[in-house]
């Protein structure tokens, strides 16, 4: 996943990566809308979507809320939220709450590694704690 990622990331380089999800998983000739739990195979294919927004056009409207004092932390794409599988009379806002907090299974939230050094004594009490 990472390395499609990254694949992405060399490719689109005037682009940044709103959503990435997983749209099939591919196990001995079969197709799978989500992972399985006793999935056992010598081979697993991914197919992976990207959603993505040009670089320019997030810095325009990062330019122009920041006067606000208001910062993006996430983008989200419109038509992929509204017509994810929901009940029809959920309210937008609370579609993207649901979507933020993990509500599609098969979408991919990479976090970057803590690379943070800690000191003797923190390590002294990780170890005894």
């Amino acid at each position: 996943l990472i390395e499609a990622k990254d694949l992405f990331k060399e490719n689109y380089q005037k682009n940044q990566i709103m959503h990435m999800f997983i749209n099939k998983y591919i196990a001995n000739g079969k197709y799978y809308s989500k992972l399985e739990d006793v999935l056992v195979s010598d081979f697993l294919s991914l197919e992976i979507e990207f959603i993505s927004l040009p670089n320019n056009l997030a810095s325009d409207i990062s330019n122009v809320l920041e006067r606000y004092q208001i910062k993006i932390e996430k983008y989200f794409e419109y038509n992929y939220i509204k017509n994810f599988d929901f009940e029809e009379d959920t309210e937008f806002s609370y579609k993207v709450f649901k979507m933020q907090n993990g509500f599609n299974e098969n979408e991919i939230s990479l976090v970057p590694k803590n690379n943070k050094k800690i000191g003797f004594f923190e390590k002294f009490f990780q170890l005894f704690s």
